[in-house]
């Protein structure tokens, strides 16, 4: 299912499973099939929420408007869409940004948050992305490319599951798309975080 939101981009949504509404959010370069392991345990317990955020996965990839605001509201027109009003939320990697956003943002429609991940980069992340930039340009992702194999290299992976990523990477991503997401991260999230009412817990 898609939603398009008030600049004409087409943004993938799906939901699955029964009982109370948790929304999971991944990474910018795994997207909803961040969760594959997770959704056949979770969908037995909650409505489950999968969305893919503009600029990968079954979303618009074209670069233009990424940012952690747009990523936030895209996500509230989903809920609107979809009739629900309150929800948790799960975020890891760029996801945790969002999460931290929603819920800073509309507090009346978060019932709880876990975030694994960051409210800003620190210096080491910052420079994984200018590396990540450099892999991107130099080999590409998608379409057979190296750069997919790279990246996951970049970020690290247990070597029994560093095929299944790569081809995640692969499926998801487009050079623009992920230089411009990981753009969008340029943003610190510190005043945010007091603005969280919602109980939250913090993975690390």
């Amino acid at each position: 299912t898609h939603i398009t939101n008030s600049e004409g981009k087409k943004v993938w949504y799906d939901i699955v499973g029964e009982g109370d509404p948790l929304v999971l959010i991944g990474g910018s370069s795994l997207v909803h099939r961040q969760w594959d392991f997770m959704v056949p345990i979770l969908q037995d317990h909650f409505k489950v929420i999968l969305y893919d955020q503009r600029g990968a996965g079954l979303s618009d990839r074209t670069p233009e408007g990424i940012s952690v605001e747009q990523w936030a509201d895209d996500l509230r027109s989903i809920l609107n869409q979809s009739g629900i009003e309150k929800t948790h939320i799960f975020g890891t990697s760029n996801g945790s940004f969002i999460v931290i956003r929603f819920a800073a943002k509309y507090p009346d429609r978060t019932a709880s948050i876990i975030h694994y991940g960051m409210h800003k980069l620190t210096d080491q992340s910052s420079k994984m992305c200018r590396i990540g930039e450099t892999i991107v340009d130099e080999f590409g992702v998608g379409n057979g490319s190296l750069g997919a194999y790279y990246l996951v290299r970049l970020y690290g992976m247990p070597p029994e599951y560093e095929a299944w990523e790569t081809n995640r990477f692969e499926e998801n991503l487009t050079p623009e798309g992920w230089k411009a997401m990981h753009e969008a991260l340029k943003v610190d999230l510190t005043d945010d975080l007091a603005q969280i009412k919602a109980p939250q817990l913090l993975l690390v």
